[in-house]
């Protein structure tokens, strides 16, 4: 089944606007939200269609970071109705072996240009769908 939804946790606007715009390109048919607010990340989550969403999670955030943010989908049971894929700027292999254990199926390092960030994501769509 195809992927029709993409939330986007992320404190950078800059990051989401560019995560946002690369998404359009792959497929301009998958709906993409993006936000800084962990409250506002898991509502939508709760909403989606569980079979058909990615969660793009960020580890370094104010209100939660990303490892918070996995223990709660966990303990809302939200965890096997979404995909979670690391997107952090983080090369720590402590960092990527925690989030997996903590239940995210992938750890992604945000690629700096525009045709890795492009690939990483058509990657992570199709790996998921």
């Amino acid at each position: 089944m195809a992927i029709n939804t993409v939330i986007h946790l992320d404190d950078s606007r800059d990051l989401r606007e560019l995560v946002r715009r690369a998404i359009i390109k792959i497929d301009a048919q998958v709906r993409y939200q993006g936000t800084d607010s962990a409250t506002e990340a898991i509502t939508w989550m709760s909403a989606a269609e569980a079979s058909q969403l990615v969660v793009l999670l960020d580890l370094d955030m104010p209100e939660l970071d990303g490892f918070e943010v996995l223990r709660l989908l966990g303990t809302k049971d939200l965890l096997p109705r979404c995909k979670v894929v690391m997107f952090s700027s983080s090369t720590s292999e402590t960092d990527r072996e925690r989030c997996l254990a903590l239940g995210a199926c992938r750890y992604c390092v945000k690629p700096l240009a525009w045709e890795a960030l492009v690939a990483e994501l058509r990657t992570v769509l199709t790996v998921h769908a």
